[in-house]
């Protein structure tokens, strides 16, 4: 399995001092070729399988976080008793959350909180609300300027609807139905417009029609030149 005889003298220096020392630079250069060359292809692949099934795990476990609703309606719940907890703290509300609240309890907190810019910046950095975010898998890149990004409205403040909601969509990295969802809803916007502006313009030709056609009448015209008279 060596390449040796059964006294243990090696093969490779008997052929080299049979058939010459070119037959000793093409054993070893076959030998260097198949130890450094093609069992590192052989390794390169392997690890390649293995990073590659790896990421696949990883996608799809987050697949799979996505769609569970019940992890979901659980963090959001733990995210609804830490906000209130944060906003009592500050001495603006004074209601207690029981431990595991029900549906109805959860939107009676939700209408009496209201998030500034301010509050969402300390509620941010604190280090459970960075975990529940990672594991709603919530990109560190998307809570950057959350506030401008839940804020739709613009009304300079949030309430825990627009927050829950806003952040169960961004859960996930980017999807092209997001995208296509996205360009749909401009479109629809662009037609709406597009038609209010058609009316308008029809609206706005037809009073310039009855305003022409009443300066045309005669009685239009003699009023105009009694006033011009009276004026003179």
């Amino acid at each position: 399995g060596d390449c040796s005889q059964r006294d243990g003298r090696p093969i490779f220096v008997l052929l080299s001092q049979e058939h010459g020392w070119w037959y000793g630079v093409i054993y070893m250069g076959t030998v260097t070729f198949m130890t450094f060359g093609l069992f590192n292809v052989i390794v390169a692949i392997y690890v390649e399988n293995t990073v590659a099934a790896a990421k696949y795990n990883e996608i799809y476990q987050k697949r799979q976080r996505l769609r569970d609703a019940e992890m979901l309606s659980e963090k959001m719940a733990a995210l609804v008793r830490l906000v209130w907890g944060l906003y009592n703290k500050k001495g603006i509300q004074a209601v207690a959350l029981p431990d595991k609240p029900t549906a109805r309890e959860i939107a009676e907190v939700a209408a009496m909180i209201d998030i500034t810019p301010e509050f969402l910046e300390s509620l941010r950095k604190h280090r459970k609300f960075q975990e529940l975010l990672k594991d709603l898998d919530i990109s560190e890149e998307d809570q950057l300027d959350l506030f401008e990004t839940l804020d739709v409205d613009g009304g300079g403040s949030i309430d825990m609807e627009e927050l829950m909601v806003g952040l169960s969509r961004l859960r996930g990295d980017a999807r092209r139905a997001d995208i296509v969802g996205v360009g749909l809803i401009l479109r629809h916007v662009q037609h709406n417009v597009q038609r209010f502006e058609a009316t308008v313009l029809d609206a706005l030709q037809e009073q310039t029609a009855k305003i022409l056609q009443m300066k045309a009448h005669p009685v239009f015209r003699s009023s105009n030149g009694q006033g011009g008279s009276t004026s003179i």
